[in-house]
Order: C-alpha cells, then structure tokens, then sequence
C-alpha cells in the first residue's frame, strides 16, 4: 500500500475494507430485498461472477441473471456476510475474503450454505466497482 500525506497503511487497510464491505453487503442485500438487478451498478463492465454453479461474464449476462432472481419472488434470502478481511489493498485494487452464509426462507428459515468467498473490486473511473466475486467451492458446505 502506497502513503500519501495525511494516511497511515492502518487507514488506508480501513478505507478499503469499509469500501469492500459496502459493495458486498449492498449486493447482497439487493439481492435479498427483491432488488437484485439494482445491483449491476456494483459491478465494472468485464465482472465475473459466480454465483449458485453459474458463471456470468460481463454486465449483460449479469443483468440476465440478476433478473431471473429478481423474477423468483416465492425464493426469500437472507446472506449474511462474516469474517470479511482485506487480502491486498492498493489504489486501484482490493482484494478481500470473507464468509457467506446463505438462509431461504419459506414457511420457516433454512440455513442452506456456507461457503467463503473472494471478491475483487476495481477503481473504474471515480468509483470502486466489483470486478470478480466467487465462493470457494472447496471450503462449501450445503445444507
């Protein structure tokens, strides 16, 4: 990590941990919601993201995808994002780790899966943008 006047490394792993937070929870919490195509302005034009066995490229399949959720409102979420920690942190890259646990909701809450992710997000522009997020299949566990 780079310092510029005024920031210390300590500050500059806590601003890009807060910016990471931020992106990932407000996806999530899209997506739970019933909002999930809101979240394609999280994401930078190339993203790649895995998501329930499926791998979408680019903002137009992710906006295909995100909207078939959006389109299954019998399906109720909650994911709750954990032990989320900055990996490398630069100015135009963080790279974070953390742990999704995922809950469906019918006529009572199931946990459904746990699994830790990583996520890459990228300075496009003025803005911090999601380039990849994906589960770490090895450490999934389905319920």
């Amino acid at each position: 990590m780079s310092t510029t006047t005024g920031t210390t490394p300590a500050n500059e792993l806590a601003t890009a941990h807060f910016t990471a937070e931020q992106l990932i929870l407000c996806h999530y919490r899209n997506i739970d919601t019933g909002r999930a195509t809101a979240s394609v302005e999280l994401f930078a034009p190339n993203a790649v993201v895995t998501a329930a066995g499926h791998t979408t490229h680019g903002l137009e399949e992710l906006a295909r995808s995100l909207g078939r959720r959006e389109a299954q409102t019998e399906r109720v979420t909650q994911h709750v994002i954990t032990n989320l920690a900055v990996l490398e942190a630069s100015q135009g890259r963080i790279l974070a780790t953390g742990v999704l646990t995922r809950y469906a909701r019918g006529s009572h809450s199931l946990l459904e899966r746990v699994a830790r992710f990583e996520a890459e997000l990228v300075r496009f522009e003025d803005s911090w943008l999601i380039a990849a997020m994906a589960p770490d299949e090895a450490s999934a566990v389905a319920l």
